[in-house]
């Protein structure tokens, strides 16, 4: 690609499109702080997954060059490689490149080329789909007060809208997910069946049954509350009543929000299950372990198979969701959820909850 210092200032006059974006970058002392590395990854996995990109490092989104010490820059320059080289499966190489404008300020160009990786499929264009597809009451809250302006531009940039093969602006995959009110008439699959059942097994009968419909995020809630709901209830008195309830809505929460941003959404005709049967409560997840992942190393590490609704879990106020009391956001920092489901289970039940692969393409987790 070999960006030159007049492309980077004639991009800086131009602004952000699909293949530049502008990272300002927070430090303490000489240490870079925000973005994170897991952001970070994002952005430049989802450049080696499409046509390659440039990401420009201390600017602001309108262009404004902030200015780094080179100790801080080189500091940044390590953190890029070690992103580059481990939290990015496979590997991606980029050239990082530092630049002065002529005002004294310095930025860093990360110039990343088209991988061979295959496109995250809730990154995928929807055919016969567009901007208006997407319901603005859904979309609004996302975008910043300067994204709203250009609403479009800024949705670009949040992945849920993307050009597809003739340059046509649609609705991506994890745009209809989160952002139509009917996501299930583009992909039937998009729901959680949750059932109460009688006794032990299925053939025991059911007590409680929904199907959940609706923006994937807003499913997580439902999902929740058919778990409290059915659920019950013991109490002791030390000296007043305290509640116990049969599993901890916390693991609950947790447990649905990884089946629904790491499900495998391409996969025809299979839905999120939640069962909760007499001695057991069960969800089930379309798709195997992504990028490598095993139930072992579960919980010392991460990974995404859809980067877009990772990342927009990540600004998703959860609202008054039962067991989010102790997030702000649907996701916070990556990874977490399995360490908190395998806490509050053993905290509830006495024992650790129970990963299995039923088959290559479902991963079942007992509670």
């Amino acid at each position: 690609m070999a960006v030159t210092t007049d492309d980077v200032r004639r991009q800086l006059r131009l602004g952000e499109d699909s293949r530049w974006e502008f990272k300002r970058i927070e430090f303490r002392d000489d240490r870079p702080v925000s973005p994170r590395r897991d952001d970070l990854a994002d952005e430049l996995a989802a450049f080696a997954n499409a046509r390659g990109g440039v990401l420009v490092c201390g600017v602001s989104d309108d262009g404004e060059v902030q200015g780094m010490s080179r100790a801080q820059m080189n500091a940044l320059d390590r953190i890029l490689s070690d992103v580059c080289a481990d939290s990015i499966k496979p590997p991606i190489d980029v050239e990082i490149t530092r630049h002065e404008l002529g005002d004294g300020k310095p930025l860093m160009v990360v110039e990343v080329a088209p991988g061979d990786a295959f496109l995250w499929f809730d990154r995928q264009p929807v055919p016969e789909t567009g901007f208006e597809t997407l319901s603005e009451r859904l979309w609004k809250p996302l975008v910043s007060v300067a994204g709203a302006a250009d609403p479009a531009r800024a949705l670009r940039n949040l992945r849920l809208l993307a050009l597809d093969d003739g340059d046509v602006l649609r609705a991506t995959v994890a745009g209809i997910l989160l952002c139509t009110e009917t996501p299930e008439r583009w992909f039937p699959n998009a729901a959680i069946m949750a059932t109460r059942y009688r006794g032990a097994d299925r053939a025991s009968g059911q007590l409680d049954a929904q199907q959940i419909v609706g923006p994937v995020h807003h499913q997580i809630a439902d999902a929740v509350r058919f778990a409290v709901r059915n659920m019950r209830v013991a109490a002791r008195k030390a000296p007043g009543r305290i509640d116990m309830p049969q599993y901890s809505a916390d693991a609950i929460f947790e447990a649905l929000v990884n089946a629904v941003v790491h499900r495998d959404y391409s996969m025809a005709g299979r839905r999120i299950r939640l069962s909760m049967f007499e001695d057991r409560l069960e969800i089930d997840s379309p798709g195997a372990l992504p990028n490598g992942m095993t139930i072992a190393n579960m919980e010392a590490g991460q990974a995404t198979r859809n980067e877009v609704l990772a990342s927009v879990f990540g600004r998703l106020p959860v609202g008054d969701i039962p067991g989010s009391e102790h997030r702000q956001f649907l996701m916070e920092r990556r990874g977490d959820g399995v360490m908190i489901i395998v806490r509050r289970t053993r905290e509830t039940a006495g024992r650790p909850p129970l990963y299995a692969l039923i088959d290559e393409s479902n991963l079942q987790l007992t509670i």
